[in-house]
């Protein structure tokens, strides 16, 4: 990667979380959760801080994201339960 300073923006690749757990690639953290539809999160696990100390939390059951709107943070999975929730899951380091 040329531009470290962008890898948060989702240059490492994205996943798509629908009715399970999702994980990012080895080394990598999902930085960003975008809801493609109105979602409900039913877990995360929050990273480490990195070098800057930006780090995430963990998230409680049952959090909803209305549709279009993006959630910034460090998780290493991200769960949800419903087939209907499609989550954007946007990876960086």
């Amino acid at each position: 990667m040329n531009n470290p300073e962008q890898t948060a923006f989702g240059q490492y690749g994205s996943k798509v979380a629908t009715d399970s757990a999702a994980t990012p690639d080895d080394g990598l953290v999902f930085v960003a959760l975008t809801a493609l539809t109105a979602s409900t999160l039913t877990g995360t696990t929050a990273a480490e801080p990195n070098s800057s100390g930006v780090g995430a939390f963990t998230c409680p059951v049952d959090i909803s994201i209305p549709q279009g709107v993006t959630v910034y943070g460090r998780w290493t999975k991200v769960e949800t339960d419903d087939s209907a929730n499609k989550l954007l899951c946007y990876q960086g380091k």
